[in-house]
């Protein structure tokens, strides 16, 4: 025989006033996309991140909540000659920058030698995620933010292509 229960709401006793769930799962997840123009950047190695137009806003219903932002990047990348090129994406909390890797980066793509001294040219889609610790119960935007270097150009956000930012809050 099994056994099944039936709800149309869920609440907490009136002493409690919420539902404690188990850590780990999933209390929301917003995201955005874009298709409509491309953003480029041909910052250098010693400049700043360049912000770019994809982000996504979250208001996290628990203040110890962990996070998890995950991108989906269609770009171009063209090389210049004979010299190492490569980018790398973070993503920003409001005005900070969330990327703990070294250069505070989330990840790098492309890295190497153009070659034979010949301009590269390459169209590939690439997928990373980080998490963040917010500590807050008030939204906030996460921002993907770009760089390259010895200044090659990377197109993002293209026209045609979908680009997603996804942030899903993760009960602690």
């Amino acid at each position: 025989m099994t056994s099944r229960l039936l709800v149309d709401k869920i609440e907490g006793k009136t002493t409690a006033g919420t539902v404690a769930m188990p850590a780990g799962h999933v209390v929301q997840v917003q995201y955005s996309t874009n298709d409509a123009s491309y953003a480029s950047t041909t910052a250098n190695h010693a400049a700043a991140f360049a912000a770019t137009n994809l982000d996504v806003n979250i208001t996290p219903k628990f203040s110890n909540s962990i996070i998890k932002i995950d991108c989906l990047l269609p770009f171009w990348f063209h090389s210049g000659l004979g010299a190492e090129d490569y980018f790398m994406c973070t993503i920003y909390r409001d005005s900070t920058n969330i990327g703990s890797g070294t250069g505070g980066r989330v990840a790098l793509f492309r890295s190497g030698y153009a070659d034979s001294g010949n301009a590269y040219n390459l169209n590939e889609t690439v997928t990373f995620y980080t998490f963040d610790t917010p500590n807050t119960t008030s939204q906030i935007t996460y921002k993907l933010y770009v760089k390259t270097y010895n200044g090659s150009e990377v197109r993002f956000i293209d026209a045609g292509q979908e680009n997603t930012i996804v942030a899903t809050e993760i009960a602690q």
